[in-house]
C-alpha cells in the first residue's frame, strides 16, 4: 500500500521506518523550509534502532507534495499541533477523493480541518480521523536514524463523523499494521480529550522549570522530574480531562491507566511507581528549555482546550487553569489566545448534546 507520511520529525521518521519495514510503499514529506531534515534519507537508508532494528529505504523523502499525495490510500499527519494547519493546507492542494487522513495525535484536528474543507467546497472529499497519541516512544538518534524504544499496545481512533469509526479501524488494523491495534475512540471530542500528553508534559515542565533552566535538560524527565508530589498534580489534570470527556461518551484515561494499558506496565499502587517502571520513558531526557513542545504545544493545544471546553460546559478546571497561568508567566506568552478554544472549534455556546449530534 502507498502511504503518505507528512512530517520529518521524530514521529514522522518512526512512522516511515516502521511502515516501510512491514512492507508498505512510504512517501515521506517535509515542508520546503525544513527539507534538510529528510535529505539524509532521500537517497540512503533510514536506520532503525531498538524495537525495530534494521534499515529501510523509502520510496520518496522530500518536499514535493504532489508526488507524496498522489495515489496514497492513507495519509498520516505526524507533526506538532501548531504545524498541522500549514501541512494540511499544502496537502489539500493535491488531495484525492476517498483518501483517509489520520492525525497523530489529533489535538482537535478533525474538527478544525473539517471546517477548512467545508469552506473550500471539499467537504466529504477525504475522510478525517484522529488518534489520541502516536504509537511510538521514539527519538531521532542521528540525522538518518530513528530509535523506537517502544510501541503502545493500542490507540483510540475516531473519525468525523463517528459513524465511520469502524471503517478507519478496519483499514488500519487489516491493511496497514496487520493486527488489532486501533480501538473505537467514540468520537473526535473524546479522542482529543483522551490525549494525556498535556497532563504529564506541561505539569512536569512547569513544576521543574528551575531544574530545566539550570541543568539544560540534563536529567531524566520521567525518572527524576516526576516525583510523587508532581504526580499528584498530573492526576489533578487527569480528573478534569475525565470530567469533560465523560460528557462525550467515555471518561478519559488517567495517566496511570495510560501507562498500564498502552505500555503494558503492571498495576503499581501509585502513578509515581508506574512511571518509574517504564524503561521506554525513564531513558528520556528533559527539554533543554521552556520553549520546548512540552510547553509551547501541549499547553495551548492540550491544557487550554480542557480548561475552556470545561468552562463552556459548566465544569470547573482549576488545576489546568493554574498550570496555564504559571506557564504564561514563565514564558511571557498568552497561551489562551494561542490555543484551541470552543470558538475556534465552532462549538461555542453549544451543549454537549448538540456537539455530539454535530460530530456523530
Amino acid at each position: 500500500m502507498k502511504i503518505a507520511v507528512l512530517g520529518g520529525g521524530n514521529a514522522g521518521f518512526a512512522f516511515a521506518g516502521h511502515l516501510a519495514a512491514i512492507g508498505h510503499e512510504v512517501y515521506l514529506y517535509e515542508d520546503k523550509k525544513f527539507e534538510a531534515s529528510v535529505k539524509p534519507i532521500a537517497n540512503a537508508p533510514l536506520k532503525i534502532k531498538e524495537t525495530f532494528a534494521g534499515e529501510v529505504r523509502l520510496a520518496y523523502a522530500g518536499s514535493d507534495m504532489s508526488q507524496v499525495a498522489k495515489d496514497a490510500k492513507v495519509v498520516v499527519v505526524a507533526v506538532p499541533a501548531f504545524a498541522q494547519e500549514a501541512m494540511f493546507t499544502e496537502y489539500i492542494k493535491y488531495c484525492e477523493e476517498g483518501q483517509t487522513v489520520i492525525f497523530f495525535p489529533g489535538n482537535y484536528a478533525a474538527l478544525r480541518f473539517h471546517k477548512v474543507l467545508k469552506d473550500q467546497g471539499m467537504e466529504g472529499k477525504v475522510l478525517l480521523a484522529e488518534c489520541d497519541s502516536i504509537p511510538y516512544a521514539t527519538r531521532k538518534s542521528a540525522p538518518d536514524e530513528i530509535s523506537i524504544y517502544g510501541i503502545k499496545e493500542f490507540l483510540f481512533v475516531a473519525a468525523l463523523p463517528a459513524s465511520r469509526n469502524q471503517e478507519v479501524i478496519e483499514l488500519w488494523n487489516q491493511e496497514v499494521y496487520g493486527y488489532e491495534f486501533f480501538r473505537d475512540g467514540v468520537n473526535v471530542m473524546y479522542s482529543s480529550l483522551n490525549n494525556t500528553n498535556c497532563s504529564i508534559h506541561c505539569t512536569g515542565c512547569v513544576l521543574n522549570a528551575g531544574w530545566i533552566e539550570t541543568k539544560k535538560g540534563d536529567f531524566s524527565f520521567y525518572g527524576d522530574g516526576l516525583s510523587p508530589a508532581v504526580c499528584n498534580v498530573i492526576e489533578g489534570v487527569d480528573r478534569e480531562a475525565g470530567n469533560a470527556s465523560e460528557l462525550f461518551g467515555k471518561r478519559a484515561y488517567t495517566q496511570k491507566e495510560f501507562f498500564m494499558e498502552y505500555y503494558n506496565i503492571p498495576d503499581f499502587p501509585t502513578l509515581y511507581e508506574t512511571i518509574q517502571a517504564s524503561p521506554a520513558h525513564t531513558v528520556s531526557k528533559a527539554p533543554q528549555d521552556l520553549t520546548a513542545r512540552y510547553v509551547t504545544e501541549d499547553v495551548p493545544f492540550g491544557l487550554v482546550p480542557i480548561a475552556t471546553i470545561s468552562k463552556s460546559l459548566g465544569l470547573e478546571a482549576p488545576v489546568c487553569q493554574s498550570l496555564i497561568t504559571l506557564a504564561e508567566v514563565l514564558t511571557g506568552r498568552d497561551f489562551i489566545a494561542e490555543g484551541i478554544t470552543p470558538e475556534k472549534l465552532g462549538i461555542d455556546g453549544m451543549s454537549a448534546e448538540e456537539i455530539l449530534e454535530m460530530i456523530g
